[in-house]
């Protein structure tokens, strides 16, 4: 997590700043409010951070 990152960061695969400490989680949980589950929405935790909450995400790619 770095303050302003995404305003100066490339749109395509921002990779974060190589240092810090904290990182960015990304969407929401089961056990959070729907306006918190959107895929735009950003939260930060220290690297040694855990909970069931935050994790791998399942996505599938629709087709015609």
């Amino acid at each position: 997590h770095a303050e302003g990152y995404y305003a100066k960061s490339p749109a395509r695969d921002p990779q974060g700043p190589t240092t810090g400490k904290e990182r960015v989680a990304r969407g929401g949980a089961w056990s959070t409010q729907p306006k918190f589950c959107r895929a735009a929405f950003r939260d930060w935790h220290e690297p040694a951070y855990r909970s069931d909450c935050v994790g791998f995400r399942v996505v599938l790619v629709a087709t015609e």
